[in-house]
């Protein structure tokens, strides 16, 4: 064990104060493993072609290096693209309307690299106020590389512009829409990146304050995202909008719009380990689809959610 003398600076407004501190190093451990489950109620995804809330399941799994995640995802509010466009919509999907769903798995490898340095360790709150120092402690940096696969059917907004054909009357040839639709996308993407973070698990305890833990997992990632299914529902298409007898053609989307099958992200994620926890991500990027302009494939999307997990392993 360490006993360490140290100085612990409080930042209280543009005034400073020094408080001569001591403690012991209990544990900096680099030999982590942890399985975990995961519940998300509030995931949101912005783009200006696929709007959503979604919840849903999932775990993580990590152990020697390997890292495993897996996500169900049930978008429970899935028009919002919809309703805030400022195109005319005039097509609608053949099918009736449903909630869009999708389901991940990724599967890593990480060099791990134990290293000694600075590790952050927060020692109280105050109001608003929070004191933290730093010690020095072993911990594991970790770089390496993500394989995954993501399958599902997305509600989908498109633009104006796009090439169909008439499922009735074929023989008129490819037709140029001038107006929106929404319709439902099945597809299916394999993503793969690289990725690096850090693993850190160090306990202390300060004289006059008790034992105070560090315990994460952070990654940052990036993902070239390839199409090997992309898949367009057929849409009924009104001419004569707002009047009492419109007329509506079945309009063949799937094979005659033009799809992008090519798309990246970069994303970052972040936990605590605890037996009950919260997790949250951040990421950004373009995802293959309709390849037309303005056809809204960039997004970003924000999650968090509650984990239930055991950690194991140790030095």
């Amino acid at each position: 064990m360490k006993k360490i003398y140290l100085y612990i600076l409080t930042f209280v407004a543009i005034t400073t104060q020094s408080q001569n501190l001591t403690y012991i190093l209990n544990k900096e451990n680099t030999d982590i493993k942890f399985a975990q489950a995961k519940l998300s109620v509030w995931d949101i995804l912005l783009s200006t072609s696929r709007m959503t809330f979604s919840g849903g399941v999932g775990g993580r799994f990590y152990m020697n290096g390997l890292y495993v995640s897996t996500n169900y995802e049930f978008h429970y509010l899935d028009n919002l693209a919809e309703a805030s466009s400022t195109q005319n919509i005039r097509g609608y999907s053949i099918y009736n309307p449903t909630k869009s769903r999708n389901a991940d798995i990724t599967l890593g490898y990480f060099h791990q690299k134990e290293t000694e340095g600075k590790v952050r360790v927060n020692l109280k709150s105050t109001s608003k106020v929070t004191h933290y120092t730093y010690v020095n402690a072993k911990y594991n940096k970790i770089m390496g590389v993500q394989l995954g696969y993501k399958s599902g059917f997305s509600h989908l907004t498109i633009p104006q512009g796009v090439n169909v054909t008439d499922y009735y009357l074929p023989s008129t040839g490819t037709i140029k829409t001038d107006a929106g639709m929404t319709t439902y996308m099945q597809y299916g993407w394999i993503n793969i990146g690289p990725s690096f973070g850090k693993i850190v698990d160090v306990e202390a305890d300060f004289s006059g304050l008790g034992v105070r833990k560090t315990q994460y997992f952070k990654r940052f990632y990036a993902n070239v995202l390839i199409a090997t299914k992309n898949k367009l529902e057929d849409v009924y298409y009104t001419e004569g909008y707002g009047s009492s007898n419109p007329l509506v053609h079945q309009y063949v989307l799937n094979g005659n719009v033009t799809m992008s099958k090519f798309g990246f992200n970069v994303g970052f994620e972040t936990f605590k380990f605890s037996k009950v926890g919260f997790i949250y991500g951040l990421e950004l990027g373009l995802m293959p689809g309709v390849k037309v302009a303005s056809a809204g494939n960039g997004y970003v999307s924000f999650k968090w959610g509650i984990l239930f997990g055991k950690q194991f392993g140790g030095n």
